[in-house]
């Protein structure tokens, strides 16, 4: 894309739509970049505690260690499943303690990205 019609589109963005719809998505863009993408699980997978025959059978964020899933390091296991604490919306800080749909999980706390 060229400088001028980068800033084209910048200048319709800022004009056509309201500041926060405007910046909105390029804040989750952003956040997913720094959040490393969201983490999804497997169906069908292994959950955390359960016999495993190699890391492929572990739900996402495990590892089969001496026959039995278990989480990797800097994951903590919530219900079966293993989540980063530090990153996951529905998990920040500690299981099931979930954001609200306006807040990221940064360093284990919800915060409002808007304020």
């Amino acid at each position: 894309m060229n400088p001028r019609s980068f800033d084209a589109f910048t200048r319709r963005l800022t004009t056509e739509l309201p500041r926060r719809k405007a910046i909105a998505p390029l804040v989750g863009a952003v956040s997913s970049l720094l959040l490393g993408g969201a983490h999804t699980v497997e169906a069908g997978c292994t959950k955390v505690g359960k016999k495993c025959d190699k890391n492929k059978d572990c739900c996402n964020g495990a590892k089969c260690k001496k026959g039995n899933c278990k989480c990797k390091s800097g994951r903590t296991e919530c219900g079966g499943k293993c989540y980063k604490l530090d990153k996951d919306e529905k998990h920040c800080g500690a299981c099931n303690t979930r954001c609200t749909e306006h807040e990221l999980c940064l360093s284990g706390v919800c915060i409002n990205p808007n304020r």
